[in-house]
């Protein structure tokens, strides 16, 4: 949906290069002292003694905790089962402690990661169904507890078990998948009592991310990231190991290795290149073909499925064979290496073939099974972290104490800030993988972990105009020059690739860009948590309801209205509330729709009227299709359930250009200022924010006045303040007008509007002029240009 808070267009052209981010633990404000009630919680993760603790420390406190002891030698099916098995014992469940993997890391046993993450998987897919219906907002939870120093390793001070970064990337991930479930990584050192904190944090959900070191709480910051200069000269005499090349991304790069660097390159894949295959020399058409009629003549003997998988190791073989031959027609430096990357011994084949010129090691390899969580198996899910983590442990271990120049994780914006539908396990890999180079680093050996976002027409996503709604893609040639540029400059860490932010951003993954800075939509993901406020009831696609509190005075457009000598918030504003909530009121598919206009707009005066302590609204939306139309239906109340606005918002399949003809000529008009004080009507400005304009009467007896637009940073004291859609000063010089001339006099109970209309440009230029009919009930707003971005019509004061 798009509204000029938001700027969602559909596909803009962006020229610019995608910035690079790093991030870096920052201070954390101390969560309040108020206690939110914490439903029936399941412990599980860890071992036994810990469980047990931290189960004691919730009970003490009030809360129905269980400790999850899955059987270890039950398989994927018969461990969902005994979870559900659990819940149907227990009853449902509100939220998830996990403890993960708490022992150290060793490259020569990584501690007993399958097994906790076993029964995470089980566990949430027992949960799933009754956690993906429900629509409170304020029931459910997940919190994963990770072992990383407490600033979740980015201090370069040590991490002692890496691959909590599994559950801290499945966590930012569940968001996606169950939109009502609060989530939060909770790091701390590797001797810290994990109790107290659990608790703690229980109690408040203000970020994704928290450490805990020494009664410091931290959080993490992303800022922007230039790469340094060139320190790694790769010539003709080195090699590259790059693991999961023979194909896609991998194979673009190492053909660019190649390439420009005439250096050899070793790619590795997990299957055999086809030799004297028929089918691998067929062409593109020809292979397709052959494929779909395989398909359709399924033997007894086999499956779809089975047909599926086959055609799919085809064709991956095919890729490479033909990737293999254009590099040999090229006379490029690449061979191919079949086998298992996760495989130690194979690992250490690859290493030795490289032999002593071996500088670069790039960790590419990777799987993704792009589909929800309750439809993964727990193998499957396993599969798709042991490819990224393992393959990084046999590399490592491969290389012993050598020390190559440089050694790059190939990771994914997924694990840092949580996967798309489908992404859970992916996420969580690549999440895994850059603690792992933490870790690494610590050892001896200095690894760069870059996150890439999807990249145009290659990797690994399955559908790739699904995952435009996430965040732009990254063109190939442009990620290549920023990969070689990374291995270049050869610097430790992890640095992050992201283009603009697409329209799938859900309610609950705000907080995850809470510390986003410098970043081309920072503003737009501040303005959407700041009109969203807290999020109450949420139905994806259908309906929402938040509360936004404001404190008395905190802000200048909170004393600026009076009704009866009290505070209250401008009518502007809350229009401008609630046009927000059809942000997060959208068909399914997140389409290109345009707000077009607000009908039906019903304005209780008296419910504009805050208390001592300041405003409170409450607001509920929810949509429908209507012909070719989307309407939201909003409605705010203040906290006792009062009425305050209600109307439907209109959004079209395309964007309003002009409304209405040029503003007319007006060198013959007159001019009077209206009153602009207290009327009979107790309604008054201050005049200090939104200034009274001169107005200026025609010979027809239209109203006409200049308008200076106060921006929103003089509305606000914020240190973002939010965008709008609304010209505010315009609306409330229009309110204004119309309350000062011809009312009838006593007091206003409402303000009624049949339509607002909104146009392109809107909250654009800081001088508008306002043109009101002579009976005060229908107004325009044209732009500097003669182009009409907003009009009132029907507007009533009774």
């Amino acid at each position: 949906m798009i509204t000029e808070h938001v700027t969602m267009a559909a596909e803009p052209t962006r020229p610019e290069p995608q910035p690079l981010f790093c991030w870096y633990p920052v201070d954390a404000p101390t969560p309040g002292t108020a206690k939110q009630k914490i439903g029936r919680t399941l412990v599980l993760g860890g071992d036994a003694a810990l469980q047990s603790h931290v189960r004691d420390h919730l009970a003490a406190a009030g809360v129905e905790a269980t400790v999850v002891d899955l059987p270890d030698d039950r398989t994927g099916d018969a461990l969902v089962a005994a979870a559900t098995a659990l819940l149907d014992e227990i009853g449902p469940v509100d939220g998830i402690v996990d403890l993960g993997v708490a022992t150290e890391f060793a490259l020569s046993d990584p501690g007993p990661w399958r097994t906790a993450l076993r029964q995470t998987v089980a566990v949430l897919k027992a949960v799933y169904d009754d956690w993906a219906a429900e629509t409170d907002a304020n029931r459910l939870f997940y919190l994963a507890v990770t072992r990383m120093g407490g600033r979740m390793g980015y201090d370069g001070e040590g991490v002692a078990q890496p691959l909590g970064g599994i559950w801290a990337g499945l966590a930012k991930s569940l968001p996606q998948e169950l939109p009502n479930c609060r989530v939060k990584v909770l790091d701390l050192a590797a001797e810290a009592d994990a109790a107290p904190y659990v608790l703690r944090e229980l109690q408040t959900w203000d970020l994704f991310e928290i450490g805990w070191r020494d009664e410091e709480r931290s959080t993490l910051a992303a800022g922007r990231h230039v790469a340094g200069p060139a320190r790694l000269d790769l010539s003709p005499a080195d090699t590259v190991v790059l693991s999961g090349g023979g194909r896609g991304l991998g194979f673009a790069m190492a053909r660019e290795l190649a390439s420009r660097f005439g250096c050899r390159v070793l790619v590795s894949g997990r299957h055999p290149l086809p030799s004297g295959e028929e089918w691998a020399e067929l062409t593109d058409e020809e292979f397709e073909r052959r494929e779909r009629d395989r398909l359709r003549a399924t033997p007894p003997d086999s499956t779809v499925r089975e047909i599926r998988a086959d055609t799919f190791r085809r064709r991956a073989r095919r890729e490479a064979l033909h990737n293999l031959q254009e590099a040999a027609r090229r006379s490029l430096p690449i061979e191919y290496h079949a086998g298992d990357i996760t495989e130690p011994a194979f690992a250490r084949a690859l290493v030795d073939a490289a032999g002593p010129a071996l500088r670069v090691v790039i960790h590419n390899a990777g799987v993704a099974a792009p589909t929800r969580l309750r439809n993964k198996t727990v193998d499957s899910f396993l599969a798709t972290i042991q490819t990224k983590v393992d393959g990084f442990v046999a590399l490592l271990a491969a290389l012993g104490d050598r020390r190559v120049d440089h050694f790059c994780n190939v990771g994914s914006v997924s694990g840092r800030l949580g996967g798309m539908i489908g992404q859970i396990d992916y996420a969580a890999a690549n999440e895994a993988l850059t603690r792992l180079g933490f870790w690494a680093g610590q050892c001896g050996q200095q690894v760069t972990t870059i996150c890439w976002p999807t990249w145009q027409r290659i990797g690994l996503i399955a559908n790739f105009d699904a995952a435009l709604r996430y965040a732009d893609a990254l063109p190939v040639d442009a990620g290549i020059r920023l990969w070689t540029d990374q291995i270049e400059a050869a610097e430790p860490g992890e640095v992050m690739v992201l283009g603009r932010i697409g329209r799938a951003v859900s309610p609950g993954q705000l907080k995850g860009f809470a510390n986003f800075r410098d970043h081309p939509d920072t503003d737009r993901l501040q303005s959407l948590g700041h009109y969203l406020g807290e999020v109450e009831d949420f139905a994806p696609f259908r309906s929402i309801r938040a509360r936004t509190r404001l404190a008395a005075g905190s802000h200048p457009c909170l004393t600026e209205f009076t009704v009866a000598g009290t505070f209250a918030l401008p009518v502007s504003l809350v229009l401008e509330y609630a046009l927000a909530l059809g942000d997060w009121v959208t068909p399914e598919g997140f389409p290109t729709l345009w707000l077009s206009r607000l009908r039906d707009v019903i304005v209780s005066v008296p419910g504009l009227v805050g208390d001592a302590d300041g405003f409170e609204l409450v607001k509920t939306g929810s949509g429908r299709k209507t012909g070719d139309t989307w309407e939201v239906a909003v409605s705010l109340t203040d906290a006792a359930g009062r009425p305050v606005m209600r109307a439907t918002a209109e959004y079209e399949s395309t964007q309003n250009k002009a409304m209405m003809d040029p503003l007319a000529a007006q060198d013959d008009w007159g001019a009077e200022s209206p009153t602009n004080g207290e009327g009979p009507a107790g309604i008054a400005w201050s005049g200090v924010l939104y200034r009274p304009p001169l107005w200026r009467r025609g010979p027809d007896g239209r109203l006409s006045a200049r308008i200076d637009e106060v921006p929103s940073s003089d509305e606000w004291t914020l240190p973002v303040p939010p965008a709008r859609v609304l010209l505010h000063a315009a609306i409330e010089a229009i309110l204004r007008a119309r309350t000062a001339n011809g009312r009838s006099p006593g007091a206003v109970e409402e303000i009624r509007i049949a339509e607002i209309g909104i146009g392109s440009g809107a909250a654009a230029g800081s001088s508008v002029s306002v043109v009101g009919a002579a009976d005060l009930g229908a107004w325009r707003v044209v732009d500097v240009a003669g182009q009409c971005v907003l009009t009132l019509n029907g507007l009533e004061v009774v």
